[in-house]
């Protein structure tokens, strides 16, 4: 899956068993969720407050790769 703006891939697996409440927090910073599918609300996740703040948030079975084209990290 791409970002918006096409910066950010990220390729995941698992579930997310509280994506609601990831879903919530991602809409009050303002950002909005095309679907309701789990994997959306984590990975808009990243963007709204970084990787280690999204991961403390998330409870669930997953792992995920991200690749920063910017960065190239």
């Amino acid at each position: 899956m791409h970002s918006a703006d096409g910066r950010y891939v990220i390729t995941f697996n698992g579930e997310i068993y509280n994506y609601r409440s990831i879903r919530r927090h991602v809409e009050a910073a303002g950002r909005c969720l095309r679907s309701d599918f789990g994997h959306r609300g984590p990975a808009r996740s990243l963007r709204a407050g970084g990787v280690e703040a999204a991961i403390e948030r998330t409870i669930g079975m997953f792992a995920f790769a991200l690749w920063d084209r910017g960065t190239r990290a």
